[in-house]
């Protein structure tokens, strides 16, 4: 049955737990969202070493199962609408006379040192982009772009340190 957890979040969720062991040897308890017998959701712990790591996940039978997994200090993701990762972006659209200013949700964007975007061709003013603040692990862009840049709905394109994050649209309200 799946288990929803919310802040401060714990490190076994549904009789599940993960240890993480990063290519320094550095061993880290994961906080964990969300568990099912299908899926985790859990937060990268800050000061976790990029390259190869291990995660075991356990469960409360004693059952482990262990997988190598690459941490890279930036993999931008951002999130959609309906949860699919493609589509209408998750956040909010307001446009301001001939300015539209979007405000985006994603995660593994707050380390990146340069970020760019484009909507609909058009480039756009990236005016935050990092933690959200309210949400462990949870990043926002802050986006400003001319009002032209859409014909109703356009794609974005966002990159952190040169890397792509999955594309969403853009759609006025």
């Amino acid at each position: 049955m799946p288990v929803t957890a919310s802040a401060p979040l714990p490190t076994a969720l549904g009789g599940v737990s993960i240890a993480l062991t990063d290519s320094s040897g550095n061993r880290f308890a994961a906080l964990l969202y969300y568990a099912s017998p299908t899926q985790v959701n859990f937060l990268l712990p800050p000061g976790i070493a990029s390259g190869t790591a291990q995660i075991v996940v356990s469960n409360s039978s004693g059952q482990n199962s262990a997988q190598p997994v690459t941490i890279f200090p930036v993999s931008p993701a951002l999130f959609s609408a309906d949860g699919s990762g493609s589509g209408k972006a998750a956040g909010q659209v307001i446009q301001s006379g001939d300015q539209v200013y979007a405000v985006l949700y994603g995660t593994g964007i707050r380390n990146a040192r340069t970020i760019s975007a484009t909507i609909g061709g058009f480039a756009a003013t990236v005016n935050y982009a990092g933690p959200q603040g309210q949400f462990p692990g949870l990043d926002q862009v802050n986006l400003q772009f001319p009002v032209t840049a859409l014909n109703g709905s356009a794609v974005l394109i966002l990159a952190a340190d040169s890397t792509p994050a999955n594309l969403v649209n853009i759609v006025l309200p």
